[in-house]
């Protein structure tokens, strides 16, 4: 059984192939050779055409129509390619074959042909059937064939590989190992963290603003709560009222019913009485006349006269008292009458003036409500305007919270990269400031050695040497030992000058960093509290480090650090104060200062993610809080800390990081844009109590210069009076000795020459360096400007980004719902009170009228009385000068009368007794009468005042109806209608002094208290799916990684393996730049040469191809592929380097089959086959036929050794197999849904959307890129397109039959999601469509 293998690439009109080539191939290392420019390259294109290119430049064409035959020199031009592979795909010891194809042999071919308008068409048959690039690239990637994998190594890749930079070397390793799957599903991690940390921080806010809200709705919710008790309770009362007034008018009918039945049955006996008098009356008159008869008949004619006229006059007198005293009567009765009806009258004008009130109030009332109508229905046209176009301005307002946050995150950004950039140019300056100093000090060494030299000059100058020479050149020597002990003494002291100058700086420098980095700063900070405490500026407060302390010692270092330079900023009472400290400054040039003018700062207490993040676990708290300060600078104390958290530990911060600053206890800093600093503590770290962070240190190092200058000085000048000593002897002995002279000025000009020279180029140096750091010093402060206006920028963009939210919150659905159902409510209780208005003034006007109708009649009714009276008393004068003149008369008719009738006394007592009782009689019968027209007329009276308050009860009963009021129950117990008024008027007055209350405080604070509450069940799962995010994260990074290393292990043993092999004597070596973190830095490629050092950058050009080749085969050995193609890699090779290569393949032949494209004579005889590729000057290549080869040597041993790696490397692989299937690593979960509580918020539109694609990139697309650009289309006539139509079906009756078409459709079907697999970019489209 053999295995798969490529038997032959059979080409049509392919690139410069014209016509129908076939190339056989056979198992084992074939080589392809042939002159330059033949197209034996065209052959490894022809495969990767098929295949799936690797890269769109790997087929070295600019466009589609290079792919296809162009005539040659003479030729013409072919319309279509076609290019088929043809592979042997035998079954293997199990039975299956590498190919998934139940077939032995398989075609794999495609095809390109040109329209009319030059439009290609492509095409892909498997064994003749239609086909697609997606299953090509599926069906080659399961046999290990892919055209994009390292099994195709075209010209240029060896090169690319052995050059290309550290961490794109990783990615080829992460690509051969698989681990790409993995940065899609943590990204995916990631952005759905960055979101539910969105989410949190909206939740926030959103917490926040409820938590303020609900302290304000609460004191409404009680007064409301309060007002709605009371307006219960008033309700009940007028409910109550309703109740009274009800029974009092029906009970007030009972009563007058029940008199006017008193007054019928009275009437009725009073009738009676009448009756019964007028007989009596009657009676008595016959018996006075029988009397009056017999008297008569007693007296005669005479005395029947005078009792005659007797009886008259006494009948007169008689009459006229009785009805005196009946006017008088009538006129008492008159009187208690009108006396009533006055009452009543008084009553009736009281009660319409309380109803003309309660009119005047109802039409007020009911001007309101027409107002509150209209305003309420403008509110509502305004809420339903919103609602309706809620969703555009939700969307813009979204949109413009999006661009604010955008805003944000750039000004942030730009922030924390004008502060680095600040920061690296103090460095540079304090860089510049060392540099120049030590060009300083070797400036001051040369100027000593210039003038020491000098001082030689002046000795040689000298002449007359004395006599004793040995002696002096003893006590020259002795002098000469002493000079070089002073001058070992002066270097020393010199060396420790200049090192404890060089601390001083240092320290001044870390001085200057640690008070606010910023030139001269500590020196400024001093001279300004020097001014403070002189008196000579009033206003200056001092420093921070002075006016507040840590409350509590274990956070002074976290609080320290968390100020930073801000320790040392000087707090002034305003800015005329800043003013005059900053003038002083720069006219003493005492150096530069921060201060913070209390009447000017603007600082705002710390918000949003910053709070969220102050309440979790591990946080102390915000570092203001920590402080103790006085009330006064509360304003300097935040500008300076702002927002920034003191936290326990690293891990605490790192859990956090990200949009706030955190400081640990220990010292270290996290900022806000994700830097942290940290490490050793330094020893001149901030520190409070007004001394600076470091000044001990200076003060420590100033005197140890000043001791060490002391020392120096101390020994150049035992050093110089050596010298003098010394030089006053050389002059003694060139005195003596000409000679010497001569040749001691000669050395002395040389060394003076070199001083010089050495003097000049320090003297330049300090130039240079003096230059340099006021060019440092420029771009410092403008790094610093620069960092100031980005902060500034920031704030405001901060400032726009709160606004956003608040816009974003009122004119969310919500809040225009609110605000519709307000207007709603506002609008319903409107119309009740203008119905219940116009009710009350519909019925009042009724009432107006009953009334004033009432007291017309009472008037009418007392004037009848006034009347009645006046008209009685001047009836009585009346009668009363009657009764005088009648009474005279009497007096004289009687004492006539008298005379006659003594003898008639008899009958006249008994007349007179008659004519008395008739009297009474009579006068008890008129008094009867008059009471009878009295009770009928109250009789009448009664009547009218019962029809009145029935129609009074009438309307109380529809009122009470209209109110849903039903009538009080009999056994009701009920206060009177003063006590219920009075309840009334009271609870109206309570409700009253309430004043303005918001009903809907006691929804609202319900609806805000649910809302809070919805927000902290959100907020919890929010950080529970948040935990588990980082878990998967952590998860995947630890899979990928494990991968990653495990895959380089065994990549590596193969690199190694190869390279010893191509390299005997060298050694070869894989490694990670970063190995606890390999994703964070890049694959080292280390090699050696037998015979050289070590390291890629040392290594010749062809020594850098042989190591990249290791790496390719040992990539090959990890990912082992049926069959490998190389295109003339040896071409940069020795022939020893390139006979190892080939001996390499040959040895390898045993298992794959290899093809190489070589022009080297050492490879084409190790090659077991060999195919001749050549041209004819036509521009066409053709295959030399009978292309023989010498056979190649025996390597049986090395093909054993090399077959035994192999299945070492296979054995190493196992090892992935402990790691769970890239295919089932575990997945980040669907993106989270938008809290339910955030309704008001659309996050989505918010954060913008986030689509996650996962496009395929295939060869086809990859050619596209490089073989043609894009070009705009735009719609064909309708002619053209018949043209292409015909062209087209003309084409496909040639190709094609109906059964592959519904094949096409049937493919294109499943493979629609690839469909953009199947085009290429540049024009390329699909035969069938």
């Amino acid at each position: 059984m053999g295995n798969l293998h490529l038997k032959a690439i059979e080409m049509e009109n392919f690139k410069s192939f014209k016509g129908e080539v076939v190339i056989p191939f056979e198992t084992g290392f074939t080589g392809i050779t042939g002159p330059n420019g033949s197209g034996k390259s065209n052959c490894g294109d022809a495969l990767q055409f098929v295949l799936g290119a690797k890269s769109s430049k790997s087929l070295r064409a600019q466009n589609v129509s290079q792919l296809i035959f162009n005539g040659g020199n003479r030729g013409k031009a072919a319309k279509s390619c076609k290019v088929t592979l043809v592979f042997d795909n035998p079954k293997g010891a199990n039975g299956d074959r590498r190919l998934k194809i139940d077939s032995d042999e398989v075609n794999l071919t495609r095809t390109i042909r040109l329209g009319r308008k030059g439009n290609a068409n492509s095409a892909y048959y498997l064994n003749d059937r239609p086909s697609s690039a997606t299953e090509f690239r599926r069906l080659l990637t399961g046999a290990g064939a892919r055209g994009d994998g390292y099994n195709i190594v075209l010209q240029g890749d060896v090169t690319h590989l052995a050059t290309m930079t550290d961490r794109a070397r990783r990615k080829v390793l992460e690509e051969v190992a698989g681990v790409t799957s993995y940065d899609d599903e943590i990204r995916k991690a990631n952005r759905q963290r960055d979101k539910v940390e969105q989410y949190l921080e909206q939740i926030t806010i959103l917490e926040d603003e409820i938590n303020k809200r609900l302290k304000t709705l609460e004191k409404e919710r009680e007064q409301a709560l309060k007002f709605r008790d009371l307006q219960k309770t008033l309700d009940e009362a007028r409910m109550t009222l309703m109740h009274s007034r009800h029974r009092s008018r029906y009970e007030e009918i009972e009563l007058v019913t029940e008199e006017r039945g008193d007054y019928i049955g009275r009437l009725e006996v009073i009738g009676k009485d009448i009756e019964s008098a007028n007989k009596e009356e009657l009676s008595i008159d016959e018996e006075l006349a029988e009397i009056q008869r017999q008297m008569n008949e007693i007296l005669g004619d005479d005395g029947k006269k005078l009792a005659e006229q007797q009886r008259k006059l006494e009948i007169e007198v008689e009459t006229r008292k009785d009805r005196i005293g009946e006017l008088k009567k009538s006129i008492n009765e008159s009187e208690d009458e009108s006396e009533v009806l006055t009452a009543e009258q008084e009553e009736a004008k009281e009660a319409l003036e309380t109803h003309e009130s309660s009119l005047d109030s109802a039409r007020a009332i009911l001007k309101e409500a027409e107002d509150a109508l209209a305003e309420a229905a403008q509110a509502e046209e305004d809420a339903r305007d919103a609602l309706d176009s809620g969703d555009k301005a939700v969307h813009e307002l979204n949109r413009a919270f999006g661009k604010s946050n955008d805003a944000v995150d750039a000004a942030q950004k730009k922030a924390n990269e004008a502060h680095v950039k600040a920061e690296l140019q103090e460095l540079n300056v304090n860089l510049a400031q060392e540099r120049l100093s030590e060009f300083e000090v070797a400036l001051e060494e040369a100027r000593l050695n210039r003038d020491d030299l000098l001082l030689q000059g002046e000795e040689l100058d000298a002449n007359a040497p004395e006599l004793d020479r040995t002696k002096l050149a003893e006590e020259l020597s002795r002098i000469q030992r002493q000079e070089r002990g002073l001058l070992d003494d002066v270097q020393q002291a010199e060396n420790t000058l200049r090192e404890a100058e060089l601390s001083l700086v240092r320290a001044r420098g870390e001085l200057e960093t640690r008070s606010g980095s910023k030139a001269g700063m500590a020196r400024a900070v001093k001279a300004v509290l020097s001014l403070r405490d002189s008196g000579e500026v009033r206003g200056i407060l001092g420093s921070m480090s002075e006016l507040c302390v840590p409350k509590d010692k274990r956070d002074e270092d976290a609080l320290a650090y968390a100020m930073g330079g801000g320790m040392n900023s000087i707090v002034v009472r305003d800015d005329e104060t800043a003013a005059s400290c900053i003038s002083w400054l720069r006219k003493n040039k005492a150096g530069r200062a921060t201060f913070l003018p209390l009447n000017r700062l603007q600082s705002r207490r710390p918000g949003g993610r910053a709070v969220m993040v102050s309440r979790q676990q591990g946080v102390v708290g915000f570092a203001f809080d920590l402080l103790e300060y006085d009330d006064s600078i509360e304003l300097a104390v935040l500008n300076v800390v702002r927002d920034t958290l003191i936290v326990e530990t690293m891990d605490v911060a790192r859990r956090h990081m990200g949009g706030v600053r955190m400081v640990t206890r220990t010292g270290s800093v996290v900022e806000g844009s994700g830097a942290m600093v940290g490490g050793s503590a330094h020893t001149n770290k901030p520190q409070f109590g007004g001394k600076m962070a470091g000044s001990t240190v200076v003060e420590k190092a100033e005197a140890e210069v000043e001791r060490m200058r002391l020392v120096a000085e101390t020994t150049r000048a035992a050093l110089s009076e050596l010298r003098r000593s010394e030089h006053e002897l050389r002059q003694r002995v060139s005195n003596m000795a000409n000679d010497d002279h001569a040749f001691k000025a000669r050395a002395w000009k040389e060394d003076l020459a070199r001083s010089e020279s050495s003097f000049s180029d320090a003297e330049s140096k300090v130039k240079v360096a003096k230059n340099k750091l006021e060019e440092a010093i420029s771009i410092q402060n403008a790094s610093l400007e620069e960092a100031q206006s980005a902060s500034s920028e920031h704030q405001l963009a901060l400032d726009a980004k709160e606004q956003a939210a608040l816009a974003l919150q009122e004119g969310s659905p919500e809040h225009l719902s609110r605000r519709l159902r307000e207007s709603l409510e506002q609008r319903t209780g409107a119309e009740r009170a203008k119905l219940a208005a116009r009710e009350t003034l519909s019925g009042g006007e009724t009432q107006s009228t009953l009334l004033s109708s009432r007291i017309s009649e009472l008037q009418r009714r007392i004037d009848e009385q006034e009347a009645i009276v006046s008209k009685a008393k001047s009836r009585i004068e009346e009668m009363d000068t009657e009764i005088i003149a009648f009474q005279e008369e009497l007096d004289t008719v009687s004492e006539a009368h008298s005379q006659i009738t003594d003898e008639h006394s008899e009958l006249e007592e008994k007349r007179i007794t008659l004519r008395e009782n008739r009297a009474k009689l009579r006068a008890n019968l008129e008094q009867k009468s008059r009471d009878r027209e009295t009770m009928k007329k109250r009789i009448s009276d009664l009547t009218l005042q019962i029809e009145q308050k029935k129609s009074s009860l009438s309307e109380l009963d529809i009122e009470m109806k209209e109110l849903n009021i039903d009538p009080p129950s009999d056994d009701e117990v009920l206060p009177t209608v003063q006590e219920a008024e009075a309840s009334v008027r009271t609870l109206e007055r309570r409700v009253g002094n309430l004043g303005d209350v918001n009903m809907r405080a006691i929804e609202q604070y319900d609806e805000a208290q649910e809302r809070c509450g919805n927000l902290g069940v959100d907020a919890k799962r929010l950080r529970e799916h948040r935990e588990s995010l980082i878990s998967l994260e952590d998860q995947l990074e630890s899979e990928r990684t494990h991968r990653l290393t495990t895959v380089l292990e065994i990549v590596n043993k193969n690199f190694s393996r190869v390279y010893e092999h191509l390299q005997p004597g060298g050694a070869g070596e894989l490694r990670f730049e970063n190995p606890k973190k390999p994703f964070e830095g890049g694959l080292q490629m280390w090699a050696r040469p037998p015979g050289k050092k070590s390291g890629l950058g040392l290594l010749s050009g062809g020594e850098k191809s042989m190591a990249a080749l290791a790496l390719i085969f040992a990539i090959q050995d990890y990912d082992p592929s049926p069959f490998y193609y190389f295109d003339e890699v040896d071409q940069n090779l020795d022939t020893f380097n390139a006979e190892n290569i080939a001996s390499l393949c040959r040895l390898r032949s045993e298992s794959a089959q290899f093809i190489m494209v070589t022009l080297r004579k050492v490879s084409l005889q190790l090659a077991d086959h060999h195919i001749g590729i050549t041209h004819a000057g036509d521009g066409c290549s053709r295959r030399i036929t009978d292309f023989g080869r010498e056979q190649a040597i025996d390597v049986g041993e090395a093909a054993f050794e090399e077959l035994k790696a192999l299945e070492e490397t296979q054995e190493e692989k196992k090892k992935l197999d402990d790691l769970p299937a890239v295919s089932e690593m575990p997945k980040a979960p669907p993106e989270i849904a938008k809290p339910a509580s955030l309704g008001g918020l659309d996050i989505e539109d918010l954060l913008g959307d986030e689509v996650d694609e996962e496009t395929e990139i295939v060869a086809d697309s990859e050619i596209s890129d490089d073989l043609e650009p894009a070009k705009d289309k735009t719609i064909s006539s309708l002619a053209d397109r018949a043209d292409d139509f015909l062209e087209d079906m003309e084409d496909k009756l040639n190709v094609a039959i109906p059964i592959e078409q519904e094949q096409r459709d049937i493919l294109d079907a499943r493979d629609e999601i690839d469909e953009m697999d199947d085009l290429d970019i540049d024009g390329i489209t699909d035969d069938v469509e």
